[in-house]
């Protein structure tokens, strides 16, 4: 969840500007990841409560309308699990450990 999460967040600005308080990475950076590491929980907490100018939605708490698993690989036992309205706090509180 917190991939999608980040996932969404770099999409959701990855056509405009960052806010100045929200560090910036280059890819020519030779510790790269140890700055995505810095940034990234950085710039959620930053956004948690979404920001219009750059059209992210508040990610605290994060609404998912829908959301539906099943498995479908043909075996004996199928499960299949529907969650409605689902309200996820927390998912901007995270560290990376591993940036690599």
């Amino acid at each position: 969840m917190r991939i999608l999460l980040l996932s969404l967040v770099l999409v959701g600005v990855s056509s405009k500007s960052l806010p100045p308080e929200i560090q910036k990475c280059r890819k020519s950076d030779p510790k790269l990841g140890d700055c995505l590491a810095k940034s990234v929980p950085d710039a959620a907490g930053r956004l948690k409560q979404g920001n219009k100018d750059l059209g992210i939605f508040p990610l605290e708490p994060l609404v998912i309308e829908k959301i539906e698993f099943g498995n479908s690989s043909g075996g004996a036992v199928g499960v299949r699990q529907v969650y409605e309205n689902l309200k996820l706090f927390g998912a901007t509180n995270f560290t990376i450990s591993d940036s690599e």
